[in-house]
């Protein structure tokens, strides 16, 4: 079970007044209810068979508390999988299973509120080859039916292998195509967000992708990690924001109809000094394309990189995050745009039975421009977190 109220605003008082709320937003708040309850059964175990089943149910509840709406949102989602693994030779591991959810909704901005039923069956087969060669294949089908919609099925199969030539170097390739529906907010929202109006797309359908990847993990010394992946991905509808045909300043989702995304995805790990101070990084360079206008998706950053500087078994850490400049926008294109660098700082200890947790996002105040347009980035924050173990 999860309660959070937070206070709400969109936009500060002006350009010239920053960290100004306007007075008419001062007081608005919004209270977020999550509860989750579900259970992990395996009745049936044996060297050569394993059955688990899994039902679970999600409920969530949003209630805004503003001058100019009271907007709410309840959903309940009922659901389960049942996973069968069998065990055969010692070289095939085969794994069926079924997933089913069905979701009901009750909401005043959502047109029309809709329920939505989730169905899939998948197969795989994990294959041992050699000692240093392993495989997997398996084929997977979804189906998406939900209210006043058109229903989607989706076949998609896939195929990895992965080369471990020594204990401190792995190599693996993959090729897969793979599904997502189109969420309840992407297809049926009528409200305004970050003062943007939002219409919904009852002929949005869900994305699906051809996706590939080369990639290569080496750890040449027990302080030193680093691990590398190309991926290129063909999608086929990719689901994104823009603008809703005739009306201005107005956005609702739509599927692309082809569009290329690409990158190269780095990391690297070194212990500094053994089990006290530990440095690791991560980079991810993108390469986006829509292919019907020719330019890159929007909202997408070129150049990503977060960098962590730990010590004491991750007990004090200091976060790097750095984004650079969008190169392509909706609302407001000419507006001025620019890297974003933020500062997190956290500690942590263990009292008892409990894990205390603090946290100082953006340390240093940076003031930037979220991905939202024309909003503010978040300011500097303090969060403590308790968790006790029982």
């Amino acid at each position: 079970w999860k309660r959070d109220d937070a206070e709400e605003f969109f936009t500060w008082r002006s350009p010239e007044r920053p960290l100004e709320v306007d007075p008419t937003q001062l007081g608005d708040w919004i209270r977020n209810t999550d509860v989750i309850a579900g259970i992990t059964a395996t009745p049936i175990v044996t060297p050569l068979l394993k059955v688990q089943v899994r039902p679970q149910l999600h409920h969530v509840r949003s209630q805004n508390h503003f001058h100019d709406n009271e907007d709410f949102h309840r959903s309940t989602r009922y659901g389960t999988d049942l996973q069968v693994s069998r065990f055969t030779d010692g070289r095939h591991s085969f794994t069926t299973g079924a997933e089913a959810a069905y979701t009901s909704i009750s909401s005043n901005f959502l047109e029309p509120t809709p329920s939505v039923t989730d169905l899939a069956v998948y197969i795989q087969d994990e294959i041992e080859f050699s000692e240093r060669v392993r495989g997997t294949t398996g084929i997977r089908i979804d189906s998406h039916r939900a209210s006043a919609v058109e229903d989607d099925l989706s076949l998609n199969p896939k195929v990895g292998v992965v080369f471990t030539p020594s204990e401190r170097v792995s190599l693996r390739t993959s090729l897969s195509r793979g599904y997502r529906a189109p969420s309840v907010a992407e297809q049926y929202s009528s409200t305004k967000v970050f003062g943007f109006r939002v219409v919904p797309n009852l002929e949005l359908r869900g994305e699906s992708a051809w996706a590939g990847e080369v990639g290569a993990t080496v750890s040449p010394t027990n302080r030193l990690w680093f691990d590398a992946g190309l991926f290129w991905s063909e999608y086929e509808g990719l689901i994104e924001v823009s603008g809703a045909p005739g009306q201005v300043l107005t956005f609702q989702f739509r599927n692309v109809s082809e569009a290329r995304v690409r990158g190269l995805d780095l990391g690297a790990q070194f212990g500094l000094i053994p089990g006290k101070l530990n440095l690791q990084g991560t980079y991810l360079f993108l390469d986006t394309r829509d292919h019907a206008t020719e330019r890159p998706l929007v909202y997408r950053s070129t150049h990503n990189l977060t960098t962590t500087l730990s010590g004491w078994a991750d007990r004090v850490a200091l976060d790097v995050r750095y984004r650079s400049r969008a190169e392509q926008v909706l609302a407001f294109p000419l507006d001025e745009r620019g890297d974003i660098t933020v500062v997190d700082l956290r500690m942590n200890t263990t009292v008892r039975d409990m894990d205390i947790q603090a946290k100082i996002a953006n340390l240093l105040q940076a003031e930037y421009v979220d991905v939202q347009e024309r909003n503010p980035g978040a300011t500097r924050s303090f969060r403590i977190t308790v968790t006790s173990r029982f």
